[in-house]
Formats: structure tokens, sequence, C-alpha cells
């Protein structure tokens, strides 16, 4: 199995640019070591700054979070509000509770949904000036999973407090990773999550061709910063109670650029799986034309 690419956090933003632009995941460990999020969120320090805070928590059976394809991620009724308290109880353990049920927070938006943490979370400075950033807080006990699945912007994954395990897999093969249909419900697509699941679950009777993914790993630690490219497919295992992660997601465009490249590609997909042979033969005519036109030319 491959390994990760570790680097100290760059100085300059012309340096950060130029690992970026090899569009390769890489570690940059305990560069988020003296932040104030890092330092200060115990589960003392939260429940004081959170505990009549209601959230909203993805309830699942044993960790394994299933992904809805016409919902996007998860199903509206595996959502449920309670005081940020009682989601502490939940995850103190160090795993499942008796009739298997975990509580995680999946996605949590620091301006939309707790700003009470965000003087705690710093912006890095190579990336503040971008169109597009949404910093988002994940957290829950050991044994959750989130399943395989890519981003559809570049993303510095944080993790804060706790330990979690990474594999991370190259766009290319795209056909090992049998995506979810092209469509969306309420602007929120499900192809880019895979049917997968996660390499330690996989039916590969089912999903034969996922033999061709290559997967890297590492376990990543507190104060340890990952770059993970758009479209790079992962998989997340939180190994400690609680993992408390950061994403910051980032793009040269706003927000409602990118959602709306996003519902114009989902519906151009969805339109093409419905063609008969000889109409999907002239789009993929017209496409390898216009890429061939379009390529650059050789210098020799």
């Amino acid at each position: 199995m491959a390994e990760f690419v570790q680097v100290a956090w760059p100085e300059t933003s012309d340096a950060f640019e130029a690992i970026v632009a090899k569009r390769l995941p890489v570690v940059f460990r305990g560069a988020a070591a003296e932040w104030p999020c890092t330092r200060r969120w115990t589960p003392t320090y939260l429940r004081e700054r959170l505990f009549n805070k209601r959230v909203t928590a993805t309830r699942t059976r044993a960790g394994r979070y299933q992904p809805d394809p016409e919902q996007g991620h998860y199903a509206l009724e595996d959502m449920q509000e309670m005081p940020f308290g009682e989601f502490m109880d939940s995850i103190r353990g160090p795993g499942p509770g008796a009739d298997d049920t975990t509580y995680y927070l999946h996605r949590q938006s620091l301006d939309k949904h707790l700003p009470e943490l965000r003087d705690d979370v710093p912006i890095p400075s190579h990336i503040d000036r971008s169109a597009m950033l949404l910093v988002s807080l994940w957290m829950g006990p050991a044994g959750s999973v989130t399943p395989i699945h890519h981003d559809f912007t570049d993303n510095l994954f944080v993790q804060v407090q706790g330990r979690k395990r990474l594999l991370l897999y190259a766009p290319d093969p795209d056909y090992a990773f049998y995506r979810m249909p092209f469509r969306s419900s309420n602007r929120r697509s499900s192809w880019h999550i895979s049917r997968v699941g996660t390499a330690d679950s996989v039916d590969l009777e089912a999903h034969p061709l996922f033999r061709d993914a290559e997967p890297i790993e590492t376990v990543v630690e507190q104060g340890d910063i990952v770059f993970i490219p758009n479209f790079y497919w992962h998989e997340v295992h939180s190994l400690d109670s609680p993992s408390i992660s950061l994403s910051y997601w980032w793009d040269e465009r706003t927000v409602s650029e990118t959602e709306a490249t996003i519902a114009k590609l989902t519906e151009f997909v969805a339109f093409y799986e419905t063609q008969p042979p000889a109409w999907r033969s002239l789009i993929d005519g017209i496409l390898r034309d216009r890429f061939r036109a379009t390529a650059p030319t050789s210098d020799r």
C-alpha cells in the first residue's frame, strides 16, 4: 500500500500552491498543534460552551453511516435533534451502546450551527482569500465510519482531538467506485458517494472492480492537517472517543457557482444515461473531438 506524502507546513502561499498543484494528498504533521481549538476543545470545555445548545446528530447502527441515494448522504429520518450535553453523554464510552445506536455530528457549519466555537478556529492564511470557504466540524465516538465518497472542492482536513484512520483513493479508475445514481434532492447530489461502503466491508462479489482501487492510508493525530484534493475518494474511521475534526473546503469559485456546476453536471449525466446507444455514441464522439481539439500541443 502506498504511503502519504508528509511535509512541513509551508511558510509562504507560493510554497503551499506548489504543493497543491501536484494534486496529491499530503499530511502536514502537527501543523495545527498550537491552534486554540486543538488546545482547548476538551470534553469539559465543550460542555461548558455548548451544554444546552441544540444540535442535530446523525443516528446510526454501530457507527456505520449508510448513504441515501435519493436524499444525498443521510436520510432525514436518521437526523435527531438533542442538547449538546446529551450528545456528549452518548459518545463518552468506547463504542456503540447496548442497542448499537451511535450518534455523530456530521458536517456542522461553524458559522451556521456552532458560532460559539468560531473564535477558536483560525483560517490558514494560504486559503483565506478563497472565493468559497466553508468550515465544518465532525465529532463522534470511536468506531464511527464515514464511507467512501469524494468532495467537489479541495479540503484541508484538520484533526483537532483524538485520532482517525484515513484511506484515500485516486480519482482514476472512476469505475472502481460504483457511484450512486446521478440525481439530487434539495440541491444535494448523491453521485459523489460510492456504493462500495468501505474497504473493510466491501462485497467484492457485488463490486468486483473495486479491486482496481489502490488506497493510501494514514492515521492522523491531534494537530495534523491533511490536504485532500477534490475528487479524491476517501473514507474516515474514528479511533478515539471523542474524535473531532474540521474540514476547510475551498475553491476559486463562489459557493453558488460551485453548486450550479454540480447541478448542471448531474442533470447532464442523468440525461445521458437515459439515451439509447446511438445517441450515447454521438455524445461520446462529440466529447472526444472536443477534448482532442482543446488538448495542449506538444513542443516536440
